[in-house]
């Protein structure tokens, strides 16, 4: 969005990870992978097609896109590369939902094809689901805005990262337009309460359909960052750093 700065996924992925590996000792982090599949705002089919039948402006541009194929190869050479090297737990995990199945299906096939040498290949789902899931209910249970594209969960966690005010969110985050969907709390708790129940999948971005949004603002921004605080980024931050310690020290336990 026009308030943050780009790589926003991957900063917070990156030091989560760290934060993480701290808490659970003798674990290192490598580089974290700088695109994905279906990349918010990254190039896909869809969205092509789209774009050449109605030349409509890209949406939420920045992100960088790799089909599904490329993608997995990448894990799998990262796997390899790392047991070759010496490692003999290996951890993938991922800040957005475009690439969870490649790295579920890295991680069956790299553990049946590297068993003989000792190596484990875990995956940490709880890194993203869980997380998302139980910011959702943090931003619910507050009366703040539920999720959406640059909104508030990027946003507080980013400012709670950030080495100096201002370096990674802008100041203009308390103004700049979104689409208001994400100020739906009621909307939200209703939807999720339906796909408990079975009755659908839910609305994983707030609440109102599509019918009742206010008219989209093609900023890259379709959550509502205003209430933003580092305070609540510290909130956010400590979700996603105990929810992957505890998977990893449960997925070494049962190694």
């Amino acid at each position: 969005g026009p308030h943050a700065i780009l790589a926003v996924h991957t900063l917070l992925a990156s030091r989560r990870a760290v934060e993480a590996a701290k808490r659970v000792g003798n674990t290192l982090v490598a580089p974290t992978i700088p695109f994905a599949v279906a990349a918010s705002g990254g190039f896909n089919d869809a969205q092509w097609a789209s774009f050449l039948e109605d030349g409509a402006t890209a949406p939420n541009p920045g992100g960088i896109s790799v089909t599904a194929e490329v993608f997995k190869g990448i894990q799998e050479g990262y796997v390899e590369s790392l047991a070759y090297i010496g490692f003999k737990d290996i951890f993938l995990m991922g800040d957005h939902g475009g690439g969870q199945n490649e790295m579920r299906a890295v991680v069956e096939e790299m553990t049946a094809k590297l068993a003989s040498r000792g190596v484990q290949v875990h995956y940490v789902g709880d890194f993203y689901s869980k997380t998302h899931d139980d910011i959702n209910t943090y931003m619910y249970e507050h009366q703040l805005p539920v999720a959406g594209h640059g909104g508030m969960m990027e946003t507080a966690e980013m400012m709670y990262w950030e080495p100096s005010e201002f370096s990674y969110v802008r100041p203009n985050y308390k103004t700049v337009p979104y689409d208001g969907t994400s100020d739906d709390y009621e909307g939200w708790k209703a939807a999720q309460d339906a796909r408990a129940a079975g009755r659908g999948r839910g609305a994983g971005g707030g609440g109102r359909g599509a019918a009742d949004a206010a008219e989209r603002v093609n900023n890259g921004l379709s959550g509502n960052p205003h209430p933003a605080t580092k305070e609540i980024g510290a909130d956010l931050a400590e979700i996603g750093i105990s929810n992957t310690a505890n998977q990893v020290r449960q997925l070494l336990a049962a190694r």
